[in-house]
């Protein structure tokens, strides 16, 4: 055997060694355990030569949230073009999460749902763009188709009223009035 193989025959004795002793130690990663990773508790704890970035490269947490914002609302407008209800849905409950009070977004909402023939969430979402913006004619009669198609005709016939007092140029809510009147 020459010095090169006497060599080799070490280090494959060597690594094969360590190998089982790491096996056999029960010291390794089990199957369907998650790594958990050591994260600093603060900015103290963080190695000094880290890149730092400064805040002029980044966008602030409120341009991220409009930008994001947007994207969520493009999807679901996109969504519904395709007629794809339930990916808008998603898009516009995700996007409530950065804007609850979102006016663009709960009007997009409230016709998903109603596309989805689900009226309660739909009439519960007019609800609550009406305590947002009570006088929005619009809205009131959107209320009002939703309440009528759940049988709640009384109440539905009080805001086809509101929504023409809002906007006496209304011609379906007249419409909807005379035929909720026979």
């Amino acid at each position: 055997m020459t010095l090169f193989q006497l060599i080799l025959l070490f280090i494959a004795v060597a690594l094969m060694v360590i190998f089982f002793r790491q096996v056999l130690s029960g010291n390794y990663p089990k199957r369907g355990i998650d790594y958990e990773a050591d994260i600093p508790k603060d900015k103290s704890d963080t190695k000094k030569n880290d890149t730092i970035i400064t805040n002029k490269n980044l966008l602030s947490d409120e341009e991220n949230r409009q930008n994001r914002l947007k994207q969520l609302i493009d999807i679901a407008k996109e969504s519904i073009e395709k007629g794809d209800n339930l990916e808008a849905k998603k898009a516009l409950l995700s996007a409530l999460y950065y804007g609850e009070d979102n006016l663009e977004v709960l009007k997009l909402l409230a016709k998903v749902y109603s596309n989805m023939n689900d009226f309660i969430d739909s009439k519960d979402t007019y609800m609550k763009i009406l305590q947002i913006t009570p006088n929005d004619a619009s809205i009131h009669l959107e209320l009002a188709n939703v309440l009528h198609k759940l049988g709640e005709d009384e109440e539905a016939l009080h805001e086809y009223r509101r929504a023409l007092e809002l906007n006496p140029n209304l011609n379906e809510a007249q419409r909807a009035i005379e035929e909720l009147n026979r």
